[in-house]
């Protein structure tokens, strides 16, 4: 398949087979549980969303796996008010359930969690501000929302743990993994040591797994983080630098 084929194709897969997967997740909590609420998981529409992530997966397994990795940054992440508005999205999605946590005051760890919201809502604002003014943005906002990413993992644990049929909280576990993977990706463009293949998988596989885990959990956070991954795409080809400009030489 030719490169420019395989550049049209990508940005296409997460939205398209993302929407076909919600349809089938809802299609599941709809029609394909038992009178006890569980789910069904020889269900037609439980084998849809499997058959629906093997090809989310293959298929970007089989478009990135000749790409090439730079680490220009400029090259990457051209000027983009697209990705400016995506990234401001996935901070003020963190933000918006930053009450609920420090309301908390029986649990100690949830309010911590809605500490490192407001530090990695914030940290996003303002890299979204920098998007907008095609600036770099800070290496250390990057590594704060990294962070935050890593310990939720942790803090939602205690609620996946309980969950009786894996497919209730399979896509929130994929996608809070796979969004700390292409943030620390995304973070380490910032020092010339992001992986292009990496970020693009992680990135475009979590806001698919984003998006499917939104019948189910129907929070903010997912639908920020897949606008973020849909809209913060680093160039799927390489933009060449511009050549310096050279002064005309002056007649004798």
């Amino acid at each position: 398949m030719k490169r420019s084929l395989k550049n049209k194709i990508l940005p296409w897969l997460a939205p398209v087979l993302g929407v076909l997967g919600m349809a089938a997740m809802w299609t599941v909590y709809t029609f394909g549980t038992d009178e006890r609420g569980l789910i069904l998981p020889l269900h037609i529409s439980a084998l849809a969303v499997w058959v629906i992530t093997a090809a989310m997966a293959g298929s970007m397994l089989f478009l990135l796996h000749d790409m090439e990795d730079t680490s220009g940054y400029r090259r990457l992440f051209p000027d983009s008010r697209l990705a400016a508005a995506g990234t401001l999205a996935a901070g003020v999605s963190i933000l918006a359930t930053v009450v609920e946590s420090l309301t908390a005051m029986d649990e100690p760890v949830r309010i911590l969690s809605g500490l490192l919201k407001i530090v990695a809502g914030l940290a996003l604002i303002y890299l979204a501000w920098c998007r907008w003014k095609n600036v770099r943005g800070s290496f250390l906002a990057w590594a704060a929302v990294t962070a935050y990413m890593l310990l939720r993992i942790m803090f939602e644990y205690r609620s996946w743990s309980t969950q009786p049929a894996l497919l209730r909280y399979l896509f929130p576990l994929l996608a809070s993994v796979s969004m700390a993977l292409a943030m620390y990706h995304r973070t380490a463009f910032n020092v010339k040591m992001g992986s292009r293949k990496q970020f693009l998988f992680f990135s475009q596989f979590g806001a698919f797994c984003c998006l499917l885990a939104l019948p189910g959990t129907p929070a903010p956070f997912y639908l920020g983080m897949a606008v973020w991954a849909m809209t913060d795409r680093c160039s799927l080809k390489v933009v060449k630098a511009k050549a310096p400009e050279t002064q005309p030489e002056e007649a004798p």
